[in-house]
């Protein structure tokens, strides 16, 4: 999944080090940075490598200018077909990543070029000419993506836990966040349990100067196409199966196996069933077996339709068995999310994360709310 972390207008020089050790987890494969001490600047990046495993994909990388460079976490869905259109604009590639496509956009069409993207990402990118620093969370804020202004202080990172490794970083808590998370048993962004830890919300941009004050852009609307005013019923089936189907599809390309979640239920065995509609593509499927036959929300256990569904659509499929031991990885658990939530999925997430790294694969497919009745 990568990780990124970096600041502006701190002197630190075992900072940067420090923040990414503590998201290391993220990115397993490699870890680097570029820091200019002249201008209190750090960008680093954990790597998990999935397109392009070679040194050519380690970030932070810079264009072939010398003058973008950029720290990214994500998924570039149609970077192929970006590719194209910038050779035939003249622009050379080093790389076989979505990164370096997404760097050379960028370089190329500045902040509009995310009207282009189409994927899951948060980056942040240092234009040394403009001595300029731009991030960007996707507009569905599938990636996290948190800072810290502190007077002319800025620390950005994909997890909070980063933020502690800076000495003079503030822990007063922000008492309206526990208002709401005790609410809506989650914390709604901007805000955090820390009072200077925000989030940038989805679909947000951030432009920060060295000792300027950040500007944060308001999030940008999902774009919609057409509408379904007298279309039929049959039509919109057909519609919503090419879509699904679509985007199941963007989202197996990879250099590494690709695994998925599957309990049974609608969601998840849609999102295999489409990965397999043409092929085999996905290496093993995982569910969870609860012990006793129950789960812990009291509804009947899933395994018998993950079983079915694996059968049916020929994959094999990974149970992973789940009991009360699990109780002592709460803490575990509670360090790896940040903020506080009250769902105990997380734990099940943990589990069959551990199982498939095992299983030799790095990139798992899920599907999450599509069998949910309520909001």
């Amino acid at each position: 999944m990568c990780g990124i972390s970096g600041f502006i207008g701190i002197h630190d020089d075992g900072l940067i080090e420090r923040m990414l050790k503590t998201i290391r987890y993220r990115g397993p494969n490699s870890s680097n940075y570029w820091v200019d001490h002249k201008q209190l600047l750090a960008i680093g990046h954990v790597r998990l490598s999935i397109l392009d495993l070679s040194e050519r994909g380690s970030q932070p990388m810079w264009d072939d200018t010398g003058r973008f460079c950029i720290s990214y976490n994500g998924e570039i869905y149609n970077f192929r077909e970006l590719r194209s259109d910038l050779e035939a604009m003249g622009c050379k590639f080093n790389s076989n990543t979505d990164t370096e496509v997404l760097l050379t956009l960028f370089r190329e069409k500045g902040p509009d070029c995310l009207e282009e993207l189409k994927g899951i990402w948060a980056f942040a990118i240092w234009d040394s000419k403009e001595r300029r620093m731009f991030l960007s969370r996707d507009p569905l804020g599938v990636k996290p993506l948190y800072f810290v202004i502190q007077g002319n202080q800025f620390l950005f990172s994909s997890e909070i836990k980063s933020f502690l490794c800076w000495n003079e970083f503030s822990k007063d808590v922000d008492k309206a966040a526990i208002l709401e998370t005790l609410t809506y048993l989650w914390t709604p962004g901007p805000r955090t349990m820390f009072t200077h830890v925000r989030k940038l919300l989805p679909g947000q941009c951030l432009t920060v100067r060295p000792g300027e004050t950040p500007v944060i852009s308001a999030p940008v609307d999902l774009k919609t196409e057409g509408d379904l005013e007298g279309v039929s019923e049959k039509d919109i089936i057909g519609l919503l199966q090419e879509q699904l189907y679509n985007s199941v599809q963007s989202q197996l390309v990879s250099d590494v196996p690709v695994g998925a979640f599957l309990s049974g239920g609608l969601d998840s065995s849609a999102v295999v069933a489409m990965a397999e509609r043409n092929g085999p593509r996905i290496s093993h499927c995982y569910t969870i077996d609860y012990a006793g036959g129950r789960n812990w929300e009291g509804m009947v256990n899933d395994l018998y339709y993950a079983r079915e569904v694996a059968k049916h659509i020929g994959v094999e499929c990974i149970e992973v068995g789940l009991d009360d031991s699990v109780c002592s990885r709460v803490p575990e658990m509670i360090w790896h999310l940040d903020e506080p939530q009250a769902d105990i999925a997380p734990l099940n997430v943990l589990l069959i994360s551990e199982e498939a790294k095992k299983s030799g694969d790095y990139v798992l497919l899920s599907g999450a709310g599509g069998d949910d009745g309520g909001v």
